[in-house]
């Protein structure tokens, strides 16, 4: 039995390794010439720039089944990472899975079939599947409300399509918006541009990638993860306990501009984007070397960038980073339909199961709809999406639609940047779904081992897994001698 994989990225990998272990063929319809989603930075899509590395430690952005190179550092580099994901399809035997150059355009559910339509090269080709998985993630649609951008003299640059500094040379840079993109790129201008400008339109909580000499995820990923639950709606209370948590950690925005500073009362009634900031961005923010305003960019002229208040902010380069949505055009209305497919909300597009199913569109599922660093995510989405294909997800339909209606619930109370899920939180939720269990007393005690929950310790009945989580234990170790 064959399931289309819309995408593949990370996630889509994920999903056609998945099919394998159940016996399942995977039709992985790939859009670009290459491998890797948002990590191959080919330049007609939205992609990384050639310095950026990874969010995430290497140890926990990593396929159950597969560990990184030893040598790799702790947050690997964009060529790092495509050598990761070449080197698991290689393992997997997947490339024959692959069809490159296949923009899928539409997907339509027929009777208990999918009709999948797609352009290869000028040809149009379709298909019909019992089974789709769309694994084209988060990052595939730039966000900008800027629409008459000829009135600007100077250069637009979409932050998804930024790849290296040269276009930067010499110019006054203003980036708009304060997320991962817009503070690796500003850091960036900084190296080459005359001045460097930086609009922002909110506070954020800031994490390092490093605390106390370990990669930040160790310490969001401890094994006393495994022992909270996924509660709704999420309170005040867990708002405010991880806003305090991450500025103790990391410190007060505050710290580093006073414009930034996160009060106790603020802490305790707000929502704050997190980002990831380098200790170089750090250090160019408290010494003032990037320019920072706040306001709400509205429009353009001749010469910059307009803001709300009318005050205008001079640049040769406009870099637009104001984040991006999940397009799903490709789906037919009805589909969107059900689904209640809103793109403009960046953060909850659409209103399903625990961001992969529907229980009203059986044989359709959704893999890598949100950015969290859980362990594990790409492969536990893709589980639970098969077992729901195969009928043996322990799952009731009642659940499944009082978890839609929380998210609907979370969706219309935080409006328009929504938190319905706490990132870490997934984790034992996937793990609850699937019925699965994490020993990780008995990994501790067998191992001596202290550090967070790695992929590698989930699936402990396939072969080989046991031998494969010591092998990531004693790579961790090493480089780590106090876990």
């Amino acid at each position: 039995m064959e399931v289309c994989i819309i995408g593949a990225g990370y996630f889509g990998i994920s999903a056609a390794k998945t099919c394998l272990d159940h016996n399942l063929k995977p039709f992985v319809l790939n859009k670009t010439s290459r491998i890797g989603g948002v990590w191959n930075g080919l330049p007609e899509q939205i992609g990384v720039w050639d310095s950026l590395h990874t969010n995430g430690s290497k140890y926990l952005f990593s396929y159950s089944d597969h560990l990184w190179p030893s040598e790799d550092p702790a947050y690997p580099s964009v060529s790092q990472v495509m050598d990761y994901l070449d080197s698991y399809i290689q393992k997997h035997h997947l490339a024959s899975c692959i069809h490159h150059n296949c923009e899928v355009l539409h997907v339509e559910k027929i009777d208990n079939y999918f009709l999948v339509r797609w352009k290869n090269h000028y040809e149009i080709r379709e298909k019909i599947f019992s089974y789709v998985i769309v694994a084209t993630g988060k990052l595939s649609k730039e966000s900008s409300q800027f629409r008459n951008t000829e009135k600007f003299k100077g250069l637009i640059l979409k932050g998804g399509f930024y790849r290296e500094p040269s276009v930067l040379a010499g110019k006054k840079v203003v980036c708009i918006g304060r997320s991962f993109t817009g503070c690796d790129i500003s850091l960036e201008a900084l190296k080459v541009g005359a001045k460097v400008t930086q609009i922002y339109k909110r506070k954020y909580i800031y994490n390092k990638r490093f605390a106390k000499g370990l990669p930040t995820d160790f310490f969001i990923y401890n094994p006393s993860v495994l022992r909270e639950s996924m509660k709704f709606p999420l309170s005040l209370s867990l708002i405010e306990k991880v806003n305090s948590i991450t500025i103790k950690s990391h410190g007060n925005p505050g710290t580093l501009a006073p414009e930034w500073h996160i009060s106790q009362e603020e802490a305790k009634n707000n929502i704050f984007p997190t980002v990831i900031q380098s200790d170089d961005y750090n250090e160019a923010i408290k010494n003032k070397k990037i320019t920072l305003i706040k306001g709400k960019a509205v429009d353009l002229y001749k010469d910059g960038v307009v803001l709300e208040d009318g005050s205008k902010i001079e640049a040769d380069v406009i870099v637009l980073c104001m984040g991006y949505e999940t397009n799903l055009d490709f789906l037919s209305e009805s589909i969107k339909s059900t689904i209640e497919y809103k793109p403009e909300n960046k953060d909850s597009a659409l209103s399903i199961y625990r961001l992969v199913l529907h229980p009203d569109i059986p044989g359709l599922a959704f893999v890598g709809l949100l950015m969290t660093g859980a362990p594990g995510r790409g492969d536990l989405q893709s589980e639970i999406a098969i077992r729901w294909f195969k009928g043996i997800l322990n799952i009731t339909e009642g659940e499944m639609r009082k978890g839609i209606e929380d998210e609907k619930k979370m969706r219309n109370h935080f409006g328009e940047y929504p938190w319905n899920y706490v990132g870490h939180l997934l984790l034992p939720e996937y793990l609850r779904i699937l019925n699965m269990k994490v020993d990780i007393d008995g990994i501790k005690k067998k191992l001596g081992y202290k550090g967070p929950v790695i992929p590698q310790f989930l699936f402990m009945n396939r072969e080989g897994q046991n031998d494969l989580a010591k092998k990531a234990v004693e790579q961790i170790k090493a480089q780590y001698p106090k876990l």
